[in-house]
């Protein structure tokens, strides 16, 4: 275990940074916008009685999209597919993703619905009402 070597959070950092650079390189090289290649951005958002995920899915065959939920979990699973041409070709990349949540609250799986339009995944998932208090009587011998 001698050979260990602890790295320091700067060496870290420039690594990434590099990496970040060469990546953005690529992309310029092609006519690529990096961010939109980089990854989906997800909101879950909780109002009075319902649950909202919007997701930022530019490129999105609705056709290879799944959303599953239960009581208590939102899933999706998708493939996404961009291209760019640019003076040196096409350049055309594919992304399959998976997102599991944990909700916050149970929801009614039969209600939920979802909407695609300009890029944006918008699920509605109707919260259920809480259980009543229920008082259980203590019996003895």
């Amino acid at each position: 275990m001698n050979h260990l070597t602890l790295w320091k959070n700067q060496e870290l950092s420039k690594i990434k940074s590099d990496l970040d650079d060469l990546f953005a390189d690529v992309c310029r090289s092609f006519g690529i916008d990096c961010r939109a290649v980089a990854g989906t951005q997800f909101r879950l958002l909780e109002q009075d009685d319902h649950l909202v995920l919007l997701a930022d899915l530019p490129g999105l065959e609705p056709e290879f999209l799944d959303i599953g939920v239960t009581d208590d979990v939102l899933r999706l699973t998708g493939r996404i597919k961009r291209q760019a041409v640019s003076g040196r070709g096409t350049l055309v990349s594919e992304q399959h993703f998976e997102k599991t949540w944990r909700l916050p609250c149970t929801i009614d799986p039969a209600t939920v619905s979802a909407t695609y339009r300009e890029g944006i995944l918008t699920v509605v998932m109707p919260k259920c009402r809480p259980k009543p208090y229920t008082r259980v009587l203590l019996t003895g011998d």
